[in-house]
């Protein structure tokens, strides 16, 4: 495997920005204190406790709630019984939740329609529209939609050849990459192809203190510029990230006019998005 995934999380906590480098000599066994018991432990001792799979479940809501489908749980339940017809050989390690959950849950934003019904949205915690970034590479869509979707999100070559998508090998492992060389993979060469890498990364979003800070600096805003809190408010959280909240870029439209606008003749704002993906 890749000198990275050999390494392991934990060597490398000071390249990521887990560790202070300044540290590293000093001696400090309490540096991952607030990490989960199961990465503190991994890599340590006798190796009973190291991870080496990492399993997603991913299950639609059922029809206009926050739940998951019963399939879910079935699912679980399946897993848990093959470690037990393995005899444990192969287990599911406690530590990756709270209070030493097996697991963690995670779950999209939802909104509540005024009937009461959930549907999902494209936002993330801090109410920011998500994956509008994500990259169209070679092979991903068939050509007549990829006229479309290489706009923005593939790279921009000249005036005359416009967008083109990005190389495949980017994302993809087996194919060439945009300096026309393979990404390094375990062997043998077809072990891994058309697979990918995927970062599992858990960060602590504290939605409380940035919701006191955001609604404190929206009040002083809103009165030095004597503006609605509302305008005051989404105004500041674009310019902490450079898009409006429903991830219009600033660089097109600057003003929370102008935004407000271009929202009034979308035809699919957040709701029917939500809907529609929810139909489908």
């Amino acid at each position: 495997m890749p000198e990275e995934l050999i390494d392991g999380m934990k060597s490398r906590a000071h390249i990521l920005g887990d560790r202070d480098p300044t540290e590293l000599a000093v001696e400090n066994p309490d540096w991952d204190a607030k990490w989960d018991a199961v990465w503190r432990d991994n890599r340590d001792g006798d190796g009973q406790n190291n991870v080496h799979m990492w399993i997603s479940m991913n299950a639609q809501a059922q029809p206009f709630t926050d739940r998951p489908v019963e399939a879910l749980e079935a699912q679980q339940a399946w897993l848990m019984e093959q470690c037990d017809a393995l005899g444990q050989k192969v287990r599911i390690l406690a530590g990756n939740g709270p209070d030493g959950a097996l697991y963690q849950a995670s779950n999209a934003v939802f909104e509540t329609l005024p009937d009461g019904r959930k549907i999902p949205t494209r936002k993330e915690h801090f109410g920011f529209t998500d994956g509008i970034g994500d990259p169209a590479f070679e092979g991903q869509y068939p050509p007549e939609q990829m006229k479309t979707r290489v706009i923005g999100r593939g790279k921009w070559m000249s005036r005359d050849a416009g967008w083109q998508p990005i190389a495949t090998g980017e994302f993809v492992l087996g194919h060439p990459d945009e300096s026309q060389e393979l990404t390094p993979a375990s062997t043998p060469a077809n072990f891994m192809a058309n697979g990918s890498f995927m970062v599992y990364r858990k960060l602590h979003e504290n939605l409380a203190t940035f919701a006191e800070v955001i609604d404190g600096e929206a009040q002083r805003f809103a009165t030095v510029m004597q503006i609605p809190e509302d305008e005051a408010r989404e105004t500041l959280m674009a310019k902490m990230v450079g898009r409006w909240s429903d991830g219009v870029p600033l660089s097109t439209h600057p003003t929370y006019a102008e935004w407000q606008a271009l929202r009034q003749t979308l035809e699919n704002d957040d709701k029917l998005y939500a809907a529609e993906k929810h139909n489908d």
